[in-house]
């Protein structure tokens, strides 16, 4: 894969390997790819967070004795 970069960014990435903070380009993309998978996941956990005080808010819930219960079912689990 290639990807053109603006030259402010192309700069910054090869500044990186310059100043020794990584062996590559690749490894400097490579980081910055990780980061931003972070933080997608990260918006993704904090919006099902959200969603499920939303849910208790609205009093879409089930006692806990029955979710065990659907919990050892599903797993199969004999208690």
């Amino acid at each position: 894969m290639n990807v053109q970069l603006p030259e402010k960014l192309d700069a910054f990435v090869k500044e990186q390997v310059r100043n020794g903070r990584f062996a590559s380009e690749q490894d400097v993309m490579a980081e910055a790819l990780r980061a931003l998978q972070a933080r997608i996941n990260e918006a993704e956990s904090i919006e099902a967070i959200r969603q499920g005080i939303a849910d208790i808010d609205a009093g879409r819930t089930v006692p806990l004795e029955e979710f065990k219960d659907e919990v050892r079912r599903t797993l199969g689990i004999k208690l």
